[in-house]
């Protein structure tokens, strides 16, 4: 989704489908756009720590911040949009 410049923004466990080996996602209201929402970075974060929660339970170690972090810079190619850091 962040190559195409889209968060699901209400990611978790729940609104991902495994079937054959493929993961379908699911339950799209909330999303929104990387490249123009001030929050971006964060509700990327939120999605990634919820769904890091879930396997976490599971067994499987995972680092939320890590992940966001090269996510972000692998599709958007640059530091997050700081509204507080305009404010200065």
């Amino acid at each position: 989704m962040l190559e195409r410049d889209l968060i699901h923004g209400d990611l978790s466990a729940y609104n991902m489908l495994y079937w054959e080996g493929a993961i379908t996602l699911i339950d799209f209201p909330q999303v929104v756009n990387s490249r123009n929402n001030p929050n971006a970075y964060y509700i990327l974060e939120r999605d990634i720590t919820r769904t890091c929660e879930y396997f976490a339970r599971q067994g499987v170690a995972c680092d939320p911040a890590a992940i966001t972090e090269e996510l972000w810079y692998r599709y958007l190619g640059a530091p997050p949009h700081d509204p507080a850091a305009e404010a200065l």
